[in-house]
């Protein structure tokens, strides 16, 4: 199938009609390594809680299978970024905006720990944003998420227009470069920002994002950490072979994460 074709059809198929279509192409044409999850999931007993971390009891869809749940659902999906998410937590910010808000593991597991806030998501892909519907409702969070697509500076402007301490989570395959731009978004300069870095499509972009930002904020990169059987949750037993399996995210981008933190927020040196 054509990438133009495909992209037809994710545009304009019934949304019935397209999730069977996604399941099927699943069933019939995933890698190796997908495969290899569903054998895992099987044997595990299809857990869909998570098992640990910061979105630690987050019901999982079915239907995000094919989106990195097992690694989800082992609570070992991107496990760097842990404590910079129990920090916008403890933060606790009146809004969050997530960019590339795909299934919804961030945007409904943040909804979950901040009840009070805002929770504002762009999702350019529309199965992504039925699926993340459909996770808001399984965690009875359906009414606290506002789902968009695209995201422009302009949108995200206007998103972050009326709160006063945003916090700011940007996964969009190197549309980072044009959003996280303190001169066309403002409001950026008050945020906590966590964006996952794509220097394999913006060559740079880690450069660019940090020189923007250096006045107003510390910037803290975070880099990709090796998975190994300790980070297994308590109670999973896994040959080695399927531990290696598991756990991989399938991350091709080096480049890992910038944690941004508004310098009058940023934590001060005992003197």
């Amino acid at each position: 199938m054509t990438g133009h074709l495909r992209q037809l059809l994710y545009d304009y198929l019934p949304m019935p009609a397209l999730s069977m279509a996604v399941e099927l192409s699943r069933r019939l044409n995933g890698s190796a390594h997908q495969k290899a999850w569903s054998r895992i999931d099987e044997q595990l007993g299809y857990p869909r809680k998570v098992l640990q971390g910061p979105f630690r009891g987050l019901d999982l869809i079915d239907a995000a299978a094919g989106m990195g749940l097992l690694p989800k659902v082992l609570g070992t999906y991107e496990r760097e970024v842990w404590s910079s998410v129990e920090s916008i937590v403890a933060a606790r910010p009146d809004g969050v905006i997530n960019v590339g808000a795909a299934d919804g593991y961030y945007a409904v597991g943040l909804a979950r720990r901040l009840p009070e806030s805002q929770i504002v998501c762009f999702e350019l892909n529309r199965y992504a944003r039925h699926l993340l519907e459909l996770q808001a409702r399984r965690n009875d969070n359906a009414g606290r998420l506002t789902i968009l697509g695209r995201c422009e500076p302009e949108g995200l402007a206007k998103s972050l227009a009326d709160l006063r301490r945003p916090a700011v989570l940007c996964d969009c395959e190197g549309f980072e470069e044009e959003l996280l731009d303190p001169e066309r978004v403002p409001g950026l300069t008050r945020c906590r920002i966590l964006v996952e870095l794509h220097n394999s499509i913006r060559p740079d972009v880690d450069a660019t994002i940090r020189e923007r930002f250096a006045a107003t904020h510390t910037v803290s990169h975070i880099e990709p950490a090796e998975r190994s059987r300790s980070d297994l949750p308590s109670g999973v037993d896994l040959s080695d072979a399927d531990v290696a399996l598991a756990l991989n995210e399938g991350r091709t981008d080096p480049t890992g994460w910038f944690d941004l933190v508004p310098v009058a927020d940023a934590p001060r040196p005992a003197s």
